[in-house]
């Protein structure tokens, strides 16, 4: 969630601090924003988030966008959980 209002995305990569998001639209981020995670059947992961960097890509699939996003706050359990799930998947 934006200033400008909702923005999609889909998270590639997860880690505690942060995240590697691709997006169908080019993200124009300038100040934090709220990050909204549905992971699954578990309750949403809110956090604040900041753009640190953003690309265009292009594959074999249509052209999308990514950005790498620091997390400038989320909750403890929050951060406990992302941490937990990726120790399951290590």
């Amino acid at each position: 969630m934006t200033s400008m209002g909702p923005m999609d995305g889909k998270i590639q990569n997860l880690g505690v601090d942060g995240a590697f998001i691709r997006c169908s639209g080019v993200p124009d981020l300038d100040e934090c924003f709220r990050l909204i995670i549905r992971p699954g059947e578990r309750q949403l992961l809110l956090a604040n988030a900041e753009m640190v960097w953003s690309e265009t890509f292009s594959s074999d699939d249509p052209m999308f966008y990514g950005m790498g996003v620091c997390f400038r706050y989320i909750v403890d359990d929050d951060r406990k959980f992302i941490s937990d799930t990726l120790l399951k998947h290590a």
